[in-house]
């Protein structure tokens, strides 16, 4: 009997969010699982056929880091396909508002999304994946950079970025010279090392009391 990715290797329409995925292994390959619910998390499928045979002696073939991942300003590592995540759940929640006078953008945009969301059966409608290329680069632009975060929205390095520029800024600046922010990157291990433990000092707690969850 063959696998369900073989007997149905299409499982979704083009034209709209993908509903289900075949399940592989950590190789790239199909397992003999049903179709699971849900989009597929965002991540590089390399599927390499094992070499039959292996001299005696001889040297593996290195593998190739397709993680996409990088290091920001701080040092701090990161991972794309984890921000590829983030910012489609960002578009669910943004593409599900019903109102085009709630999304947020130009009214010029608005057309737009509307027309390339429904479109007319007597053009070519495109595909989803095109809808959303296009609504990520809106979404960046027009509803991302005005938009204020919480910190249950921001990844740790970023918070303890922000805390660390505030500690700067409150406590190291001395009358009304410039903050001192190279010392930023210094602080930053011990603003992490702090929101990992669940414990602020007492002057930071003050400080989200008095402005609330979007300090920042």
């Amino acid at each position: 009997m063959s696998k369900p990715f073989y007997e149905q290797p299409i499982l979704n329409s083009p034209y709209f969010v993908p509903a289900r995925h075949h399940a592989l292994g950590d190789d790239g390959r199909p397992l003999d699982f049903p179709p699971l619910e849900g989009r597929r998390k965002c991540g590089y499928v390399t599927p390499v056929p094992k070499a039959r045979k292996q001299r005696q002696g001889s040297f593996s073939q290195p593998t190739l880091d397709l993680g996409g991942g990088g290091t920001d300003d701080a040092g701090q590592a990161y991972g794309v396909a984890r921000i590829v995540d983030e910012i489609r759940q960002h578009l669910a929640s943004w593409r599900a508002i019903p109102n085009a006078a709630d999304w947020g953008v130009t009214p010029s945009t608005a057309r737009l999304l509307a027309h390339w969301r429904n479109s007319p059966e007597e053009v070519i409608r495109p595909f989803f994946c095109q809808v959303e290329a296009v609504e990520t680069v809106i979404w960046l632009t027009e509803i991302a950079r005005g938009r204020r975060q919480t910190l249950d929205e921001m990844r740790p390095s970023t918070v303890a970025m922000y805390l660390s520029k505030r500690l700067v800024e409150r406590y190291f600046r001395e009358g009304e010279a410039i903050p001192p922010y190279h010392l930023v990157g210094k602080l930053q291990p011990i603003t992490r090392r702090w929101l990992s433990e669940s414990r602020l000092p007492k002057l930071l707690l003050q400080h989200v009391k008095e402005h609330g969850r979007d300090f920042i």
